[in-house]
């Protein structure tokens, strides 16, 4: 029982680690896009086009 319980937990922890990396990049990619913006009218535009297209 201790072994299925620490594979478990081992594959939960992986699963974890891999979910917060792509949340990171994730947000990274829209700090990148959203920092071009020369305006704040640009920077809205921006936005809408981002939540539209994920």
């Amino acid at each position: 029982m201790n072994h299925l319980f620490f594979l478990w937990s081992a594959v939960r922890s992986a699963c974890e680690a891999l979910n917060l990396n792509a949340d990171r990049d994730d947000q990274r990619a829209v700090e990148a896009y959203l920092s071009q913006s020369q305006s704040v009218s640009e920077l809205e535009y921006r936005e809408r086009q981002w939540m539209r297209s994920h």
